[in-house]
């Protein structure tokens, strides 16, 4: 065997340079793993499912070395994601079963942290198997997001149901393919739900990914729409620019190669893009919205009083007990979610930083004040200190009767 120590580093602008510092690394790895180099696999971290490692259902850390030989592993305090505590080789044990141990290599990118995965040939696929089954525990407990009847039943069949009756639906010559569109004004529930399929799709090991405008940007210009395009399962096209494909406006060749990708003359896998707009369908090239690229659309309108009223009994208990939620709800009328739920937190800004209560009146007229001011062009939502909380002296822009009195409360706006 030649000696793999003596590697020549190229092309240090790539990760080539990474893959040859980590194959030095390997019999050390391989070593941890109590077996030898012709019996490991290694894998790209980033497909493979994970989702539970930022959960209570996360594998632990049972040993670490740095990121070369006799070298401590560099920590970092804690991030959000657990699975990534440092720099260097993570010996890990699976929750699920004791016996079943893996290495994380985690090293510097170019321009990120670059994760590969090894475990003893033989046991990959228990393994996979067990982080999808870790998966659907740790997102076992999503909540729905709070949707007009029969929405989310009819959002999660053309997703995730689509993808899951493939071999039902194939044997007709259908296509697995399949383009969703979700309109509305801001604040209404569109991320919200997508999260919600987010969490559905790692329940059942179906791969999904976050397209950005900018992603779009970089792909157009190295000419790999197409690979963006069909780069995840489930692709979630995050607030886009709907001009990026109207042939009219802006870059007329960019939405062309757009239209183009969506069409996937080249595609075989199973696919389901997602794309949330705040426009209209009045507003959109017709191209875009054809049947085989948006194949399903639906705004997501302004919660009426029921959902108004599931989104506030689901906050904590304490806040409930404290305020009077029916006066909340009347109050709320033709709130988005997004408005509601910033009356909760200056609800507890005021608890935790102002006066310590749980002033609904000063929660509403702040909101009011802050929206007013935002409407005028100032930057309201920044201006004050945390720490100030608005009470109601004389009349404020939203003022209302106290919830102390009686009121008669209409849903008229």
């Amino acid at each position: 065997m030649d000696d793999i120590r003596n590697i020549e580093v190229v092309a240090t602008e790539t990760n080539q340079y990474i893959i040859s510092e980590m194959k030095q690394q390997l019999p050390r790895m391989a070593k941890m793993l109590d077996c030898s180099m012709e019996d490991i696999h290694v894998l790209d971290y980033a497909w493979f499912p994970r989702e539970y490692m930022a959960t209570k259902y996360r594998d632990r850390v049972i040993g670490t070395s740095g990121p070369l030989e006799n070298m401590p592993h560099i920590q970092r305090r804690r991030l959000q994601y657990p699975g990534q505590v440092g720099l260097g080789i993570f010996l890990y044990q699976n929750s699920m079963h004791a016996d079943l141990k893996y290495c994380l290599y985690c090293c510097r990118g170019t321009y990120s942290d670059e994760i590969y995965l090894v475990v003893k040939k033989g046991q990959l696929l228990q393994l996979q198997r067990t982080a999808l089954a870790l998966n659907k525990l740790a997102n076992a407990l999503a909540t729905p997001p709070v949707l007009e009847e029969g929405m989310l039943d009819n959002i999660v069949q053309n997703t995730v149901g689509f993808l899951l009756k493939a071999k039902k639906i194939e044997k007709y010559g259908v296509k697995i393919k399949r383009g969703v569109l979700l309109m509305g004004d801001p604040g209404n529930g569109k991320t919200m739900l997508c999260r919600y399929v987010q969490k559905l799709c790692s329940q059942n090991g179906i791969d999904w990914g976050v397209i950005t405008s900018a992603d779009i940007d970089t792909a157009y210009n190295e000419k790999n729409l197409n690979d963006l395009f069909t780069a995840y399962t489930v692709s979630f096209f995050d607030d886009i620019d709907i001009q990026y494909m109207d042939r009219s406006k802006g870059n007329g060749k960019m939405a062309c190669s757009l239209l183009t990708a969506m069409d996937g003359m080249y595609d075989t896998g199973h696919l389901v893009r997602i794309f949330t707009t705040n426009e209209e369908i009045k507003d959109m090239d017709a191209a875009f919205t054809r049947p085989g690229r948006i194949d399903k659309m639906m705004t997501l309108q302004k919660p009426n009083e029921s959902m108004r009223r599931q989104l506030v009994t689901s906050w904590p208990k304490e806040i409930q007990e404290n305020i009077d939620v029916d006066i909340c709800i009347k109050r709320s009328n033709g709130y988005s979610f997004a408005e509601l739920e910033a009356i909760r937190t200056f609800l507890v800004t005021n608890k935790i930083l102002g006066d310590e209560t749980w002033d609904l009146d000063s929660a509403f007229c702040e909101y009011s004040s802050r929206k007013e001011d935002n409407d005028k062009g100032i930057s309201g939502f920044g201006t004050d200190k945390l720490t100030s909380s608005r009470k109601v002296v004389g009349i404020c822009p939203d003022a209302y009767s106290s919830p102390n009195k009686d009121s008669d409360w209409s849903d008229e706006a």
